[in-house]
């Protein structure tokens, strides 16, 4: 009869890396690999089969499953004497399941003769003359089930008899015989059949049985014996599960010091040695900083992002204890952090804390700028107040990041690799944090990194072998080719398997408001290839495009504790991983919920419990303290509720007819110039009055708009694809002209119901960007930041409709002007001078090359730097006077105008 054999292969199909994306790679290899580290042979067998195998010490192989009708399950046994009794085997386990345990063996003789009694896993009286090996099942290459067996650090658990009597347990559900433990002794142990799905202990007690479950922390009802009542306990010792009995006079001093010491089963050691203690290293740092910033810039150059990191404090200690024990302890608290977008203004901060980051002591720029002008102007008493206010304010506050770890190393040797880690406490606090980001930000970066990745990536060493430059072979670029017999990692137990035990971990709860803004402006980063970054691109146009924007969606997720947990980083790290996604999967509803589309009602339900919260609790409190007050309360409610649906409801209608203007601007047409975005029409009114004059403004505007599309776009279309163009852009002038009033009703709308909103409701602030963008002037070059010429840039960029935003920025300064007025901003650019009020609105522009003479004068009413141009040669002068009382400035202005003017020879001038 012909004997079939059946293989086992692991299977593996994936993509291939950068420039082979669009390949799927299939990967065959061996299903599972044997692994032996040990000092000693080992002889294995399927459960249930009666073959069995050798493993060499330090060796690998490849393993195939004999019986496929039996299941796939391994037992491990001494290589010499081995019976067909189970109890020579070792418990079995599932070569599927992706864990490490410890298995035990019964050594070979009855007694285990001439085996070692040094180490605590080699066969001794203390556990039952068993060897005790590590077991540690990981994946490898993404197919390969790898099998390491490995001498194990500290047992898995202890059990303790502190009683007078003898103990006698085996594991409950189970056939093997009873063991025991003799009174004042310790007993290593680890589970005989580990696949039972309840892991308990039955303990004999004189003549009653008790089950005790290892896995279950715990402190158990005292049981009565002849001889007095017996405590239990299940705790903790190192990375040891510890079952202890003893009497309640025991409970003391002394025995918690006597097992402290006798629990010491350092390799080498004999059970029950104490080791003398060498004297403790200690190391203590304590670090503070007031503040680190991070900016990104490209090549034009230009500052895109700014990360800000915000009073610093760090302290941390290292302590050695011994040659085997080191313990590590961190505390870092950060008061904020904040992720600036550089470019644009409608959403310039992505990350920040909700809250507000007030008096700060932000970095003054050197020479002229805002902080280092306005502190002479100063008065010391009122900023001895502030900064009383300001320091009061940061010891109450809750900073916003708060972490602090305790971590203790732990070695069987000095010159052991095998290190165990400790975690005895790790917290982390982080409170409440807004996320904004856009489609056109996404979809902007995605340009950069995929350039990146092209340049210095794999793509680059294709062209450089297919050019013939170097040498390489195909299976350097993608590894995954490589036919030869797959090696396993010399540190496979450190990679996946690794264990750390973790006494507490404590992660607080956390709130995210998210907000998205889908931007259906055409540019040229929708553009990239929709394949980039595995379809990111295309994904992001097509939910951005069907989407709406999304404004504030509060997410919560719950305060997480795990406790004596020992476990794989990898496990760990998925299990919190899982718990949020779980969290976040079932508030997907908020998200929908908070559209503007459908006017935000996450946002409106919210505000309206607040309002109903506020209406009852407003007169609860007054009542408490008296009639006056229960009537003062009653009116705070009233207003609260009556605030809450007003500015609610309104905030709704503002957000959905925002949302279907920007629809109909969309599909008529109205930017397909990418001149302005729809929503950059939208201004944000300041209150009922402004919105009613802003929507007016916004409307005429639209109907103006429609009716002049219907000249101009044909004029358009035709200048750019002739006689095609003019026909269709007769055809989205009608469609202009035809949607106009309609986008004329929506813009008053959300114009009035944001005013009243605004107006009704309470100012809510957030956080603005932490500096100016960087200024970088005429030259081009990277430079100390300067906070004046920062801000001198960024007013540029915003003022007259941006007409100033390509100047560059040649002297900037803030001249202080009456007491019962606002400073005034004073800008020279490469052609023009310019004072700009508080208010953003000019005060004075002057082309630098009309100059015809200019100079200091003070008369009774002041001091004055005067300025005469002629910007027509028909025309008169115009005289432009800047006031200021301090002549220092004035003066440092009249300087730098009159030396600019002679070095690059605009004009011929006397100042």
């Amino acid at each position: 009869k012909e004997t079939k054999i059946a293989y086992d292969f692991g299977l593996r199909i994936h993509v291939g890396s950068s420039p082979f994306e669009k390949s799927k790679i299939v990967d065959f290899a061996p299903r599972y690999m044997l692994i032996n580290k040990l000092d000693r042979r080992l002889r294995l067998k399927q459960r249930g089969s009666q073959d069995t195998f050798t493993l060499d010490s330090h060796s690998e192989m490849v393993y195939y499953v004999g019986d496929h009708s039996l299941k796939k399950e391994l037992q491990i046994g001494d290589s010499i004497a081995i019976s067909d009794d189970d109890f020579e085997w070792s418990s079995p386990f599932m070569l599927e399941d992706i864990e490490e345990f410890q298995l035990r063996f019964r050594a070979r003789g009855p007694r285990g003769e001439g085996a070692s009694t040094k180490a605590w896993y080699m066969p001794n009286k203390f556990n039952g003359y068993h060897y005790f090996v590590r077991v540690s099942v990981s994946v490898v290459h993404g197919s390969i089930i790898a099998v390491t067996f490995s001498n194990p650090m500290k047992p898995e658990y202890i059990i303790w008899n502190h009683t007078a009597t003898p103990l006698y347990f085996t594991q409950l559900k189970t056939n093997k015989d009873q063991e025991s433990i003799s009174p004042k002794q310790a007993y290593f142990y680890t589970w005989d059949d580990r696949l039972q799905p309840t892991k308990a202990l039955k303990v004999k007690i004189y003549r009653d049985e008790h089950e005790f479950p290892l896995e279950k922390l715990m402190n158990y009802d005292p049981i009565r014996t002849p001889a007095g009542d017996l405590h239990v306990s299940c705790f903790t010792e190192d990375v040891s599960r510890v079952l202890e009995f003893h009497n309640p006079t025991e409970v003391g001093g002394e025995l918690r010091t006597k097992r402290r010491k006798t629990t010491r089963f350092n390799k080498g050691t004999a059970i029950g040695e104490i080791a003398e203690e060498a004297k403790k290293q200690k190391v203590n740092v304590k670090i503070q900083l007031e503040g680190i910033g991070v900016s990104i810039i490209d090549n034009t150059p230009r500052e895109q992002f700014y990360l800000s990191i915000y009073d610093i404090y760090f302290e941390g200690y290292r302590e050695i204890e011994g040659k085997n024990n080191e313990s590590m302890g961190v505390k870092m608290t950060i008061e904020h952090i904040q992720l600036d977008y550089m470019v644009g203004n409608r959403f310039p901060v992505l990350f920040a804390p909700k809250k507000l980051m007030k008096q700060m002591k932000r970095k003054k720029g050197t020479g002229d700028g805002y902080d280092s002008m306005t502190d002479e102007e100063r008065d010391p008493e009122e900023e001895a107040a502030e900064e009383q206010e300001r320091a009061k304010a940061e010891a109450d506050a809750t900073p916003f990041i708060q972490f602090q770890i305790h971590r203790i190393l732990m070695k069987d040797s000095a010159e052991s690799k095998h290190v165990m880690e400790k975690y005895v406490l790790c917290q982390l606090s982080i409170q409440e944090m807004d996320l904004q980001s856009s489609q056109d930000l996404i979809m902007s970066l995605m340009g950069p990194l995929s350039s990146l990745r092209h340049k210095f990536g794999n793509d680059a060493r294709l062209a450089s072998m297919q050019s013939g430059k170097h040498s390489l072979q195909l299976t350097d670029l993608l590894p995954a080719l490589n036919a030869s017999a797959p090696e396993i990692p010399d540190n496979i137990l450190e990679q996946s398997t690794r264990k750390i035990y973790l006494e507490t971990l404590l992660l607080g709860a956390l709130k995210l408001n998210v907000s998205f803004k889908v931007s259906r402006k055409k540019s040229a980063a929708v553009l990239l290839d929709p394949n980039a970054f595995f379809g990111l691109g295309s994904v992001i146009q097509t939910v951005g495009g069907a989407a709406a924007s999304i404004s504030n969606s509060p997410l919560y997720f719950k305060e997480l504790i795990l406790s004596d947990s020992f476990n794989t980083p990898d496990y760990i790290i998925n299990t919190i991983g899982k718990n949020y996604l779980n969290q976040a999967i079932l508030q997907f509803y908020k998200v929908l919920g908070s559209s503007d589309l459908i006017g935000n009602p996450v946002g409106l339900v919210d505000k309206l419990g607040s309002g109903v919260f506020e209406f009852f609790n407003e007169p609860r409190k007054g009542a408490l303290k008296g009639p006056n007050e229960f009537v003062g309360g009653v009116r705070k409610g009233v207003q609260s509720l009556v605030k809450s649906v007003v500015s609610g409801g309104m905030g709704s209608i503002s957000m959905i007819s925002g949302s279907l203007f920007t629809i109909v601007k969309d599909v008529s047409g109205g930017n397909d110039d990418g001149s302005e975005d729809a929503e950059d029409r939208l201004k944000k009114p300041e209150g009922a009055l402004d919105g009613i004059a802003t929507g007016i403004k916004g409307g005429a505007r639209e109907i103006k708009d429609g009716v002049t599309g219907l000249f101009t776009k044909p004029i358009e279309g035709a200048k750019r694809q002739g006689a095609k163009g003019f026909f269709k852009g007769v055809g989205k002038g009608i469609l202009g002209a035809a949607a106009s009033p309609f986008a004329a009703i929506l813009s008053v709308s959300n114009s009035v119901s944001s005013g009243i909103a605004t107006s009704v409701g309470d100012r809510v602030e957030k956080n603005g960007r932490f500096r100016h963008p960087r200024y970088f002037g005429p030259r081009k070059t990277l430079r100390e930041y300067n906070e004046g010429y920062a801000l001198g840039q960024s007013v540029l960029a915003v003022i007259a409709d941006r007409k100033y935003q390509l100047e560059a920025v040649v002297y900037c300064t803030l001249l202080p002007t009456r007491e019962d007025k606002p400073a005034r901003l004073v800008i020279i650019t490469t052609e023009y001078l310019l004072a700009i009020d508080k208010a953003e609105k000019l005060s004075a522009e002057i082309e630098l090359r009309h100059i015809t003479d200019f100079g200091l004068h003070q008369t009774e009413k002041g001091r004055y730097l005067v300025v005469n141009s002629k910007p027509k040669p028909d025309k008169d002068e115009v005289k432009a006077s800047i006031k200021s009382p301090d002549l220092d400035k004035l003066v440092k202005l009249h300087e730098v105008l009159n030396s600019y003017l002679r070095r690059t020879s605009l004009v011929s001038v006397s100042g």
